[in-house]
């Protein structure tokens, strides 16, 4: 309250409008020429903007909006665009044998932040990926394998903002000099290409009517993205000053996961353990208290963290269980689900912002014209933090819904939903939020839908 100044986005209000324009071409050939069945093809084409501008109120709480930075410091509008084109082909081989396709896919993407808040210069991102599927079955066992080849292209660049204005020359007066202290933005070029190849492979078998097994291996290969290779910004999603690097390399995923599935007499269950080994795992870190003291540059306020890289670990299970019960008139399902995954590097210490595990507790009824679900989710604590991470606490989140439809034959159909989502009004944060500290998952709400088809 002895602040003057006050808070700087005190009584601004934001305005955004959003374009988006997308068009579509799906079509296929039946060829049947010789081992070529038939020939699918997709077309997308979409663009899309995004733009923010800033509105001062004035003291009897009318807005000005500013397109432009004015006397007073009004920030412009900035707008956020991406403009892409996808065009993807699949050629059907399948025989009596095996089933198999390759599938070639090509994609083109500009992204451009422009305006006051830019915290990342255009970037024009190209890829081709050509892929291989085949599937095969013998007697009780099915055979899966997959094979693809990307090629990555991003063209980007990175602007070096240089603050100084001449401040330190306090006694000096140079007016009518051009040189008055200012420095130019220095922007650099920089390229990411690669080429990877990634495949995966899967073998299921059956045990009686019951019970299978399904073991399956993967390698790979996922390019950084324009975000992490070019931001250099404030990025006010996160609260964080971003900063990207362009010199970052492919991650590559080795991943192994097996599971068990039972299905009999209304019960079901399923169990997964995973562990997924990845080198030059990208990540996001924030710098810590002291490295945002020794900066001169505070970064208006926010923490500065960068893009870095290090080899890391991944294992967890997932377990879920469940009961049916047939009534006259519809079904009751009770489900039980946990899971959890714990993230090291290789140093020991801990990949900031993992999931906690969580229980989740369901009943469900399905009707005719109703169905209708309560759900318990109960998150666990998470106390293993990175290095400048934060714990959070467990919580309980309650939600309810019920849907009921209302249908006349050969005429009009009305669906009626209500619902419920955090009926215990809990305090819960989510632990993988980068603002989990400043924003809490929502409170208690409710809900009413009416849908009509005519």
């Amino acid at each position: 309250g002895d602040d003057d100044h006050g808070d700087e986005h005190e009584g601004e209000r934001i305005f955004s409008s959003t374009e988006s324009k997308r068009f579509d071409i799906d079509g296929s050939f039946n060829l049947n020429l010789g081992p070529i069945n038939k020939l699918s093809y997709t077309y997308r084409d979409s663009d899309y903007s995004h733009t923010e501008a800033h509105e001062e109120e004035d003291e009897d709480g009318h807005g000005d909006e500013h397109g432009d930075e004015d006397e007073h410091g009004h920030e412009g509008p900035t707008t956020f665009s991406n403009d892409s084109s996808e065009l993807r082909f699949v050629v059907n081989l399948d025989n009596d044998s095996v089933n198999q396709s390759v599938v070639l896919n090509l994609v083109n993407e500009d992204t451009s932040i422009i305006g006051e808040e830019a915290f990342m210069n255009p970037v024009d991102s190209s890829e081709t990926s050509l892929g291989y599927y085949v599937s095969k079955d013998f007697a009780n066992l099915k055979f899966d394998v997959g094979v693809r080849i990307d090629s990555v292209e991003r063209d980007g660049s990175i602007t070096e903002h240089d603050d100084h204005d001449g401040d330190d020359h306090d006694g000096d007066d140079h007016d009518g000099d051009d040189h008055d202290g200012d420095h130019a933005d220095e922007t650099t070029q920089h390229s990411y290409s690669s080429d990877m190849t990634s495949f995966a492979a899967s073998i299921s078998r059956d045990f009686g009517d019951s019970l299978s097994v399904t073991a399956g291996g993967a390698r790979v290969n996922r390019a950084p993205s324009s975000s992490e290779l070019f931001m250099n910004g404030p990025h006010l999603a996160t609260g964080r000053f971003e900063v990207g690097d362009p010199s970052l390399t492919t991650e590559t995923h080795n991943n192994f996961d097996i599971s068990f599935n039972y299905a009999a007499n209304g019960y079901s269950a399923s169990l997964t353990f995973f562990n997924c080994s990845v080198d030059d795992f990208i990540y996001l870190v924030d710098e810590t208290e002291e490295e945002h003291a020794d900066h001169d540059d505070d970064h208006g306020g926010l923490i500065m963290a960068e893009y870095k890289q290090q080899d890391a670990d991944f294992n967890g299970y997932e377990l879920e269980l469940s009961k049916s019960f047939d009534l006259a008139s519809g079904v009751v399902k009770l489900t039980y689900a946990r899971d959890t995954v714990i993230g090291e590097f290789t140093d020991g210490s801990d990949v900031p912002r993992i999931a906690p595990a969580r229980n989740i507790y369901s009943v469900a009824y399905g009707g005719e014209s109703i169905y209708a679900s309560l759900r318990l989710k109960d998150v666990e604590e998470q106390t293993r933090v990175a290095t400048n991470g934060t714990a959070t606490d467990g919580y309980q989140m309650l939600d309810f819904s019920m849907r009921k439809s209302f249908n006349v034959a050969g005429g009009p159909s009305l669906n009626v939903s209500i619902f419920g989502n955090n009926l215990l009004d809990e305090v819960a944060r989510n632990h993988t939020s980068f603002v989990k500290n400043e924003v809490p998952l929502p409170g208690r709400n409710y809900g009413l839908k009416f849908n009509f088809e005519i």
